[in-house]
């Protein structure tokens, strides 16, 4: 075992070793970095994807509607979707959702010819160095995240939902703790869910960043692309948004410090054919950097939390 830093530990396999006896080092990692990587324990498909994360999680989830499914393995998803050429910001894996996973595993089939890295931070660190301003802003006043299903802009909302029936989408809304309605004259479906900034570690008690600002703040998107979405959609209806809870704007300035402090903390790994990355999601954030050449990547996820209901 290797500490590449102080939020990733590398298990490295010189031999056909199997997850399996690795559980325990797996879950230590986890505890003392917030991030592992497996390497040389060839889980370079969905099936070995399963295998290895059952192992380490206790259940795993599937229905998770803002990844791909894979026909043929459930609870498991391709990586997101996302041109080659930009950057996904630093996340918590559903933390915008009433439902998250405490735990993410990402496995690699096809690494990039070049770039592509899964970049972590460590939550710890950010709160360190984030200023107290900043924090306490977005602890006092929380986050509103704000979608609407523009077709060709977003997950089509029937993939979302799971139903094609317009009918039937505030029932399930209302069920996930999300205010909708469709909106005239277009049809077009928003959707809103207040949430904290900050959440409590199921494990540790610690109060850590736990949120999607960067993936949905307009602030993180390059000039060219803001001013296509601005002239493709409505100026009240943008494809994703995030405020504050009382829908105050969260200034343009704040998201770009967020960002720089999650950008000064992080460790990118740069993927190997059948490398295993398992993150503590509560903990650590990630970001995947722009890549060329062909990139393949799955997921799972697991151990959920819920929000609790009042």
């Amino acid at each position: 075992m290797t500490a590449i830093d102080s939020e990733l530990l590398l298990i490295d396999s010189d031999a056909a070793g199997t997850v399996n006896g690795h559980v325990g080092q797996v879950n230590e990692g986890l505890a003392d970095h917030g991030a592992v990587l497996l390497r040389g324990f060839s889980v370079d498909s969905p099936e070995a994807l399963h295998r290895a994360a059952s192992v380490i999680c206790e259940r795993l989830y599937g229905g998770y509607a803002d990844l791909p499914e894979l026909d043929a393995v459930t609870e498991v998803y391709r990586a997101t979707p996302y041109p080659p050429d930009a950057v996904i910001e630093f996340h918590n894996e559903g933390s915008h959702l009433e439902r998250w996973p405490t735990r993410q595993f990402l496995a690699c089939r096809t690494p990039a010819r070049s770039g592509g890295e899964t970049v972590v931070a460590d939550g710890r660190r950010v709160l360190a160095e984030l200023e107290s301003e900043i924090v306490s802003e977005l602890r006092d006043r929380g986050l509103c995240y704000v979608r609407h299903f523009h077709e060709g802009f977003d997950v089509p909302w029937q993939q979302f939902f799971g139903t094609e029936d317009r009918a039937a989408v505030p029932a399930l809304c209302e069920r996930q703790g999300l205010a909708a309605r469709w909106l005239p004259p277009s049809g077009t479906l928003r959707v809103e869910r207040p949430a904290p900034a900050f959440r409590p570690h199921v494990v540790s008690g610690e109060v850590l960043p736990f949120h999607q600002i960067l993936l949905f703040h307009p602030a993180m998107l390059p000039e060219d692309l803001r001013e296509l979405l601005a002239e493709a959609l409505p100026a009240d209806e943008p494809a994703r948004d995030v405020t504050y809870g009382d829908g105050g704007a969260i200034p343009d300035e704040v998201v770009t410090r967020i960002r720089e402090v999650y950008e000064s903390v992080a460790v990118a790994v740069a993927w190997e054919r059948g490398d295993l990355l398992v993150i503590d999601n509560q903990r650590v954030a990630h970001s995947r950097r722009p890549y060329s050449g062909p990139r393949e990547l799955f997921v799972a996820m697991g151990d959920m939390e819920t929000v609790p209901r009042s």
